[in-house]
């Protein structure tokens, strides 16, 4: 079964928000920690106080200030009940700020000190989410820290977790001959994981990619459709069967314009249209919902009109003087 990293999704959503458009101080600021508060209506003479006036800080936007005074809160208590929380906030604070190598870091500090403890689940799932972060800006820094996660995952559930994560990346970054062959690794590495099927759905996708994006033409297409097309068939239960039957669609509809386009190239710039034949044909038979299709069968019953001869495949009865068919009643003169 693959671990549940526990994430606090609204402290992120808070921090980010804030990080973009930090508040007045004036401002009140609800924290899952303080509830609402007035940052500057906060004394600070107490323990208590200086621990709500510094998350306010970080609330507000004001993440270096809040993460010096959090700081600050650890020194003056280093044995307290709230340090594990307090550095908890600073890795959030952190990577709410883009800081995700100081954010990493930090949280790798708590797994070390709280191995075991519930506060480092939540710290190895915050490391999920720093390197998901990473990845929208430097896949390379990204990669680095699902190197070091997969390292110290001690199970196989999670090794295979982290590289589906790890491929992930890639793949988002648009490698995707990277990520096809990360996602073929967990395949081949870890088979009975839960993410094979998924991990099958994203190859198919990789040469769909770059097939489309990169135009590699109607052999990467053609992978892409039997990729698809396998995964339907051996994954009917899987949650990605509706995306893979839809992009099924797409990679057939693409292969019906790609093969039209060389149809058209010697129709009309070679001005050679027998040669087109075999693509008329192909497509008109393979691709009879498309409109390519159609126009393909015209294509053809034009061409033929305008030939006296046949085309491939078509048989035409020629007739030959003075020569009759086998077994014929020949004729005798009187």
């Amino acid at each position: 079964m693959t671990p549940v990293f526990r994430v606090h999704a609204l402290w992120l959503m808070l921090l980010a928000a804030a990080a973009v458009c930090p508040a007045a101080r004036a401002v009140q600021v609800w924290m899952p920690e303080t509830g609402e508060v007035t940052l500057e209506g906060i004394p600070r003479d107490s323990h208590e106080q200086r621990w709500k006036h510094a998350l306010a800080l970080i609330g507000t936007g004001e993440w270096a200030s809040g993460v010096a005074e959090l700081q600050a809160f650890i020194e003056a208590d280093p044995g307290g009940a709230r340090v594990a929380e307090a550095r908890l906030a600073i890795a959030r604070a952190l990577l709410a700020a883009k800081k995700h190598k100081r954010a990493f870091a930090e949280l790798d500090g708590i797994l070390r000190e709280h191995k075991g403890d519930a506060v480092a689940e939540t710290a190895a799932g915050m490391q999920f989410d720093v390197a998901r972060s990473a990845a929208t800006e430097d896949v390379g820094l990204a990669l680095s820290f699902y190197d070091r996660l997969l390292k110290s995952a001690d199970t196989a559930p999670l090794k295979a977790f982290v590289m589906k994560e790890r491929a992930d990346a890639l793949f988002e970054a648009g490698r995707y001959l990277d990520a096809e062959d990360s996602y073929l690794t967990v395949i081949q590495v870890i088979p009975d994981s839960e993410w094979v099927p998924y991990c099958w759905y994203r190859l198919a996708d990789c040469r769909w990619r770059m097939a489309e994006w990169l135009g590699l033409g109607l052999e990467w297409l053609e992978g892409a459709e039997r990729d698809f097309a396998e995964f339907i068939g051996s994954f009917p239960g899987d949650p990605q069967r509706g995306e893979a039957i839809e992009k099924l669609k797409q990679v057939r509809q693409k292969q019906a314009e790609v093969n039209a386009q060389i149809a058209r190239f010697y129709i009309e710039v070679e001005q050679r249209p027998w040669a087109a034949v075999s693509y008329l044909t192909y497509l008109r038979d393979r691709y009879k919902d498309t409109p390519e299709a159609k126009w393909a069968a015209e294509e053809l019953e034009r061409i033929k009109q305008a030939r006296s001869a046949p085309l491939r495949g078509e048989q035409k009865t020629l007739a030959m003087p003075g020569v009759e068919p086998v077994g014929s009643e020949r004729r005798t003169s009187p």
